[in-house]
């Protein structure tokens, strides 16, 4: 909606704005596109997690991380809602993960190192922000730490001690090189990221909203897909976590690398517990807060496949060309791509009800209500949308709108208002006529869109101008 704040990074909409413009903005091209765009970008996952893992356990760990990636809940859930810069924030972590990794390793880090993850830091700032300041944050949680733990081993080679605070001047010296993005985009946002932590949407004091609209619009708010299966699967994780770090106690695999990884888990776990009251941060956090503990979790399967020969014991035979380990990451790749494929679209067109409905209607309809409003009203009309379908007639029309949320998601006290204010419009215009009266002439709304089920006992100054089997489109004037 027109002066609202925007938060999101500029990257990724604007490059999801020319793959739109170059498929087409008329039709369901752009969104063909966009599907097919997630599911590849979410397939290339993979090669970091590979590189990552072998490069901290070994190889069959990395196959295991592999194949296991594609049953990730917490990446499936992203799929199935278009969560396409979650995704590309994943991608960009794991990559620099590895290169840390490589940085902390090794006696002497080489320059190349601390560039390429200052540009992959810049990049995810500017693309995610919830995935670029929880790494940030991660990261000096690494650096003080490791520090503290020097302090308390008291190394007593001076050697051992400087190549350690080298190696952490290098990690620094990329934090550094990323710093002109962040200052770039948060320094002028940073009220919005104090109250994305430590704001609450539910004690905030909105003096215009009434209580009943306030409990029914948290009331109809539907889970997110996958929500109790991502618990469970941590839950069930939990033991092969533990059998992971046993192994690495026992193989003595837990090197610096292992420990900035385990670092890692310690910080996601302690944020977790912080931000639980705050469903907007901790329900976003297990999309990428996990995945350092599944690079372990793949060492612990590994370790006790190896132990129950679950693997045929071929694995250190030479003779592995070039050309065959080309053809081997190919096979893997399309393996990932088809099931990855096979998953994620069947998850998302059961989990949307603009895919499959019968409340809503069928995707024909719902295609055809956004083109009507796209040709008959004016530009720069003010529109009130439920939920996805206010995104799809904000992206066809160009229009202004105000779209309902589930407000237990939102982090921001100008959408929290807005989202309460579409939800009165939408979904209760009737309960509090003078209440629906302002908020039509706060946010100069002329355009109310509703699911049929939805229109019932309306005002008498909404006046329908179109309808189908699913959708109806209302003029509304006070």
């Amino acid at each position: 909606y027109p002066h609202s704040f925007w938060v999101v990074p500029p990257l990724l909409p604007e490059m999801f704005a020319l793959i739109a413009a170059a498929v087409g903005s008329n039709s369901w091209n752009p969104f063909y596109a966009l599907g097919v765009f997630g599911i590849v970008a979410d397939s290339l996952i993979v090669f970091p997690l590979w590189k990552l893992t072998r490069l901290l356990f070994n190889r069959t760990s990395a196959i295991v991380a592999v194949f296991a990636f594609v049953f990730y809940i917490p990446d499936i859930d992203v799929l199935t809602w278009g969560g396409y810069p979650q995704i590309i924030g994943n991608f960009l972590i794991l990559w620099i993960l590895y290169y840390l990794a490589l940085m902390v390793r090794s006696d002497q880090p080489r320059m190349e190192q601390v560039l390429i993850t200052g540009i992959l830091l810049s990049f995810l700032a500017v693309s995610h922000d919830l995935s670029s300041l929880f790494l940030l944050a991660a990261l000096v949680f690494y650096l003080i730490v490791r520090n503290i733990a020097t302090v308390v081993q008291r190394i007593g080679h001076s050697s051992a001690l400087e190549s350690f605070r080298k190696k952490t001047r290098y990690v620094a010296g990329s934090i550094l090189l990323s710093a002109p993005a962040f200052a770039y985009w948060y320094i002028p946002r940073s009220g919005w990221v104090y109250d994305s932590i430590f704001h609450n949407p539910f004690v905030a004091k909105l003096t215009t909203i009434s209580a009943s609209t306030l409990n029914s619009a948290v009331s109809s708010s539907s889970t997110l897909p996958g929500q109790y299966a991502q618990f469970i699967i941590g839950i069930l994780a939990v033991p092969v976590f533990i059998a992971g770090i046993v192994a690495i106690i026992r193989s003595r695999k837990a090197d610096e690398g292992v420990f900035l990884l385990i670092s890692f888990i310690v910080f996601s776990m302690i944020t977790t517990a912080v931000t639980v009251n705050n469903s907007a941060i901790s329900g976003r956090l297990v999309y990428f807060s996990f995945l350092p503990g599944f690079v372990i979790i793949s060492y612990g399967i590994a370790t006790a496949a190896d132990r129950i020969s679950w693997f045929a014991g071929k694995k250190n035979k030479a003779g592995n060309t070039e050309r065959s380990r080309k053809i081997v990451t190919a096979i893997i790749l399309a393996v990932v791509l088809s099931v990855t494929a096979s998953i994620a679209v069947p998850s998302a067109m059961s989990s949307h009800s603009y895919y499959v409905d019968s409340s809503t209607g069928n995707i024909t309809s719902f295609l055809d209500s956004v083109q009507w409003v796209q040709q008959n009203v004016p530009a720069g009309t003010v529109i009130a949308a439920p939920g996805v379908y206010g995104s799809f007639v904000m992206g066809y029309s160009s229009d202004p709108v105000l779209v309902y949320r589930n407000p237990v998601y939102l982090t921001q006290p100008s959408e929290w208002n807005e989202s309460l204010a579409a939800y009165t419009l939408i979904y209760a215009p009737s309960a509090n006529i003078t209440l629906t009266e302002h908020y039509i002439s706060q946010y100069n709304v002329s355009i109310v869109c509703m699911y049929n089920s939805q229109a019932q006992n309306l005002p008498l100054f909404y006046k329908e101008l179109y309808s189908n089997n699913a959708i109806s489109v209302y003029s509304v004037k006070v």
